[in-house]
């Protein structure tokens, strides 16, 4: 994926930054192999979003947890924060927060 991913301010282009990356590397990889699919069909995009996805989500429940009461928001932006360094994993290093 390219550098938008965490350049974006919003979910939304983080999404379509990772949408257009594949794109672009399939048609890539096809243009100097000529073996394989030329565009990506929704299966790739399932399995490239995935990780993505569930980032933002986690992003999305962390941001949720910090407008919470101030007795429980320790813990649940721990127990997030961690979820969120196992999903991180998934990702290639350079997409990486």
């Amino acid at each position: 994926m390219n550098g938008r991913t965490e350049q974006e301010k919003t979910p939304e282009g983080r999404l379509a930054a990772v949408a257009k990356s594949l794109a672009i590397r399939m048609e890539t990889k096809y243009r100097q192999s000529g073996v394989g699919p030329s565009q990506p069909d929704y299966a790739d995009y399932r399995d490239a979003f995935r990780p993505y996805l569930q980032r933002e989500l986690l992003l999305a429940r962390i941001e949720e947890a910090r407008h919470t009461s101030a007795a429980r928001i320790t813990a649940r932006v721990e127990e997030l924060a961690r979820e969120l360094r196992e999903c991180e994993k998934q990702l290639p290093k350079e997409d990486r927060l």
